[in-house]
Order: structure tokens, then sequence, then C-alpha cells
């Protein structure tokens, strides 16, 4: 098992008893390894930097205690953020019912409502000029990413 697979299941353990959910890990390689952890909550609320500094001490004393990495590192955690692509299918429950913009693999961009997901497709709730209702399936694995539209 990788490494990064090692900490997201860490991270996991941590986080079991709480609304938050790892997003994303990545270890740099090289001498120095910077990991970067990145949470999202299933609450509207945004994840707080108690939070992500909470995370941080257990994984710390983790590393520490149990000598789970080999050398020097540097460890963020951090929000995975509203401006970023959605990485798993969690992000998408979370998001329904809000705009998102759909990149496909062939280019194609999609912007509405996110309406369902399931296991293999989302659906998207597309409103035209006059009134005008469009459900579009996309599969997940035709998607290249996926965004929220942040509107203000």
């Amino acid at each position: 098992m990788n490494l990064e697979k090692k900490i997201w299941e860490l991270s996991e353990k941590y986080l079991e008893d709480c609304s938050h959910y790892i997003v994303d890990v990545s270890v740099s390689k090289g001498g120095k390894k910077n990991i970067a952890i990145y949470i999202d909550s299933d609450k509207d609320s945004s994840v707080k930097i108690e939070d992500c500094s909470a995370l941080s001490k257990k994984l710390s004393n983790h590393f520490e205690v149990e000598d789970f990495i080999e050398g020097a590192y540097v460890l963020e955690v951090s929000s995975a953020g509203m401006g970023n692509p959605f990485k798993i299918a969690r992000q998408y429950q979370k998001n329904l019912g809000r705009q998102v913009q759909v990149i496909e693999t062939d280019g194609k961009e999609t912007k509405g409502i996110l309406h369902r997901i399931d296991k293999d497709t989302i659906s998207i709730e597309i409103h035209k000029k006059k009134g005008e209702v469009l459900n579009k399936t996309i599969s997940l694995e035709a998607i290249k990413q996926t965004k929220l539209v942040i509107t203000i």
C-alpha cells in the first residue's frame, strides 16, 4: 500500500465521528516530504481552521509515535475549497441542487443544476432562456472536471 493511501485511511479513521471527510491526499516525492490533505464537510458550513488543526495534530502525533514517515516532512491540512474541482462522489452528493460547471473529457461544457448522482452518472438540469428545462445525464467516467459555480 502506498503512503498516500495509508495517510488517507488513517485520516478517515480520525474523521469517522464527525461530518468531515477526505477529498484528496498528495505526497511530494524527493527529500523532505510535503504532505497535503484536503477535507470537506457534509454540512453547508465551511471547514474551519480548528477542524484542520485538530486533524493535523492527531496525524502528527501518530506519525511520530508509530514512526509512520521516514525522514523530515511538512504536513498541511486544509479545506478542499469551493472553487476547486470535485474529486470524489461525496462532493457531488453534498452539492445536489446547486449550480455546477461540468467539463467532459471530449471538451463539452455544461452548466446547470446538479439534479442527481448515482453509482455511474450525474444528471444536470439545464434552464434555457424560454423557460425550457433540459436534463442531461453524464457518465462519471466522461467527466474531466466539475466545479461549483459561485455566484455573489
